[in-house]
């Protein structure tokens, strides 16, 4: 499939929509690794929340006039952004989207010089996509001996980036400075 992929800012009267959307992905993903979800939605509320609340960007993914899925982008400081979530309905897995999808994200926030995400370590899936298609780099493993200060609950967690300005580059533009 060559879908053609547009990002389309989600508003308010969609939210709703939206949220179903990435909850039907991710608790599809849930059923495949681990059976039946429990009763808690996944992602939880107050994670979607806390993402929507830091001043993030919330995008409807559309492949050829779809919403096939969605993502959850904040910016931070100095040029790093965070990808929060990134979600495909299970329907649009295995088509390439997920690639064109990250590509219009960037395309979408030329200054970004640093991306960061988190995911969890059992997701295989999602740890192939950021490093072997994505181009991310794992740089921190969150986990009972050294836990996320920011995720008390001691589950373990890859956190990736991805810089797009490569050190090299850097260094040649200075060595033509002076």
């Amino acid at each position: 499939m060559n879908a053609n992929i547009a990002l389309e800012q989600v508003g308010t009267d969609d939210l709703s929509a939206y949220k179903a959307l990435m909850r039907r992905s991710f608790e599809e993903r849930v059923r495949e690794l681990f059976g039946a979800p429990d009763a808690a939605p996944v992602p939880a509320q107050e994670d979607i929340d806390r993402a929507r609340g830091e001043g993030a960007d919330l995008w409807h993914i559309v492949a050829d006039g779809t919403r096939a899925g969605g993502a959850v982008v904040s910016a931070a400081e100095n040029g790093k952004y965070r990808l929060d979530f990134l979600f495909l309905a299970p329907e649009a897995h295995g088509k390439g989207l997920g690639r064109r999808a990250w590509n219009a994200i960037e395309a979408m926030y030329p200054q970004a010089r640093v991306w960061e995400l988190y995911t969890p370590c059992f997701e295989k899936r999602n740890i192939h996509f950021y490093i072997n298609v994505c181009g991310f780099r794992v740089v921190e493993y969150f986990n009972p001996r050294h836990p996320d200060p920011h995720a008390p609950d001691g589950e373990e967690f890859f956190r990736f980036e991805k810089e797009l300005m490569p050190r090299q580059a850097e260094r040649q533009g200075e060595d033509h400075a002076g």
